[in-house]
């Protein structure tokens, strides 16, 4: 037998053992996929924060709704402010349905918002969402020894308010160079509660936060004791543990400046987004998205999501996509205008 008869025979021979044994580059249905699966759980920030604590609570519960058992491993993947996990799962992570991320919820809008030079090699839209477990409610707090009262007191006034990231800044830059506000940004504090603890100290007068659920246990008391007032919630929809703030945005004073608004604080949505990264197979992706509502919906699940103080908020993969692409499609100028205003 010659050496190419011989080749086509060994071809011939093992192609159906292939085939059989659900090799690589092979459909298999997602049910045989994810059997005994060991999958991943990819979080772009460190341990032991709120996006970890959620990311974990999630890969406990969503494999009871996946067929065959599989199994999470969370890898906490922090660095560049999120990007680095993004880049990862977006270029880099298997794109068979076994990788799940938890980005950061500024990411998905960093394309179009993002003036810094960072590495961004992904496009948000290509992502397959699976949704986000948690909505956030952002506040501008002031101390009650303040002169500010009311969001017009900003307009008249210096306020003087505490950073721990750029990304906290963006909506006092937006509030400074867009609508003429007098908000005087003092940064180099680690994190949220050291400018609270600032706040109490008198070092500044106020905070603006992006999430609610992490200063709660610290303002709520203050709250209680009339010892913080909140000039307006920074969300699209309103928010019902602060039914007597008025959004931000019913201070804009035209229309470009509502839509920038809403572009801004579209992230408060999708406050713990999931996804999975763009390739994966739409039965696959289908049936991820299945288990993600499923798990959404379940007793066990949000029972033990009120013994964390996990705040359970859902938004559908499919809204958060349809979301994205209608803040993608706004007019250019209109973006273009949303990004100087939150230049430095």
């Amino acid at each position: 037998m010659t050496f190419c008869l011989r080749l086509l025979f060994v071809i011939g021979l093992s192609l159906p053992l292939a085939l059989a044994s659900g090799a690589p580059g092979v459909a298999e249905t997602p049910e045989v996929f994810y059997k005994g699966r060991q999958m991943s759980m990819i979080v772009g920030n460190a341990a032991g924060g709120g996006y970890d604590v959620y990311a974990r609570h999630v890969a406990r519960h969503i494999v009871r709704f996946l067929p065959g058992e599989p199994a999470f491993i969370v890898q906490n993947m922090p660095g560049a402010g999120g990007f680095q996990a993004t880049n990862h799962l977006y270029n880099v992570a298997a794109k068979d349905g076994s990788v799940v991320g938890l980005l950061q919820r500024g990411i998905p809008l960093s394309p179009l918002l993002e003036t810094r030079k960072v590495n961004m090699s992904f496009d948000a839209r290509n992502f397959n969402w699976l949704g986000s477990v948690n909505a956030d409610t952002g506040l501008i707090i002031v101390w009650h020894t303040s002169r500010h009262k009311t969001m017009a007191d900003l307009f008249n006034h210096e306020l003087v308010i505490g950073s721990s990231s750029p990304t906290i800044e963006l909506i006092p830059l937006f509030l400074n160079n867009l609508m003429g506000a007098k908000l005087r940004i003092v940064q180099g504090y680690k994190s949220g509660n050291e400018v609270l603890h600032a706040m109490e100290r008198g070092e500044v007068e106020g905070r603006v936060t992006g999430g609610w659920t992490g200063a709660r246990m610290i303002v709520d008391r203050w709250r209680q004791e009339n010892k913080v007032r909140f000039l307006a919630v920074l969300s699209p929809k309103e928010s019902p543990e602060f039914p007597d703030t008025p959004l931000l945005r019913t201070f804009a004073k035209d229309d470009t400046q509502r839509q920038i608004i809403d572009l801004l604080l579209a992230a408060q949505l999708w406050g713990r987004p999931f996804t999975l990264p763009p390739g994966v197979a739409a039965d696959r992706v289908a049936l991820m998205r299945k288990a993600f509502d499923a798990m959404s919906a379940d007793e066990i699940f949000l029972k033990e999501a009120v013994k964390l103080n996990l705040d359970i908020d859902i938004l559908p993969g499919l809204e958060m996509q349809a979301m994205l692409e209608q803040l993608y499609a706004l007019p250019p100028d209109v973006v273009e205008l949303a990004r100087r205003s939150i230049t430095p």
